[in-house]
């Protein structure tokens, strides 16, 4: 579960929570973000848990409650991007057919790794997610900020060669030093 008081608390206000949550610690979460004033999203943290009864079990469940959802935890270490790309096609259709106002985020690479995401792109990857997440540890936090220009840059090229440079990125996870 996550700790919505101390997130909102340090201004850290995107609270991600995954579908292994039973339905009342779902709920629970729900409430707190709510009352926080966070912005939660649930993830699909496997591939297990995106089978198609799963995903409009837990969509329907919410709908109206959460508006985004993340596809996979760091696919880029189980799945091919041709696999991810074939999944997230079919959960992102069932999410928006549920509820259209969604949000679907993805892929969540770990490491900002510019091969998966050119592949992802190559493979129509970009039709299939709302908001473009990632999840950039490198250098555990010795790099230079400039890598950091230079690597989103890269990225957003990767983006702008196949028609999306516009989308936004966000950042669902990057462990915290303590509070």
């Amino acid at each position: 579960t996550s700790d919505c008081p101390r997130s909102a608390w340090c201004g850290l206000k995107l609270v991600r929570v995954n579908t292994g949550l039973k339905p009342v610690e779902l709920d629970r979460e729900i409430a707190a973000a709510e009352k926080y004033g966070c912005v939660l999203l649930v993830q699909f943290e496997s591939k297990e848990r995106c089978t198609p009864d799963a995903v409009e079990t837990v969509v329907k469940a919410c709908k109206g409650r959460v508006k985004y959802w993340e596809v996979v935890n760091e696919p880029n270490f189980t799945m091919k991007p041709a696999d991810y790309v074939a999944l997230l096609k079919q959960v992102s259709t069932t999410i928006h057919g549920i509820n259209p106002v969604a949000k679907v985020l993805g892929p969540d690479v770990c490491g900002v790794d510019l091969g998966w995401y050119e592949q992802f792109y190559k493979l129509g990857g970009k039709d299939f997610v709302d908001i473009l997440s990632v999840h950039d540890y490198e250098g555990h936090e010795s790099v230079d900020p400039n890598h950091w220009l230079w690597k989103f840059g890269e990225l957003r090229k990767i983006m702008a060669r196949y028609g999306d440079e516009a989308k936004p990125i966000w950042q669902t996870e990057r462990a915290m030093g303590g509070i």
